[in-house]
């Protein structure tokens, strides 16, 4: 069970969360059009990878700040149940 304070913490790392999720994903956008532009140029090959290795890393942080954004959703969604 949830006590006052540590809802409290939750519902302000919820929104924290909330906020880098949407940063991350515009890096996300933002890199995936880059990758777009340089699909054409074979001289950009190992720029290609960096941004590719780059992506794969925002991918897996994005999908581990989303799980923990849906745990604290659904704590809170009990907590107000109660």
């Amino acid at each position: 069970m949830l006590h006052g304070c540590g809802f409290s913490r939750e519902k302000q790392e919820y929104a924290q969360l909330e906020s880098q999720i949407d940063g991350l994903s515009s890096t996300k956008d933002n890199l995936e059009q880059q990758l777009t532009q340089l699909a054409g140029n074979a001289g950009k090959h190992g720029e290609m990878l960096l941004i590719r290795e780059r992506l794969a890393a925002l991918v897996v942080d994005i999908d581990n700040r989303t799980e923990r954004w849906l745990e604290l959703a659904d704590r809170a969604e009990q907590h107000t149940a109660v």
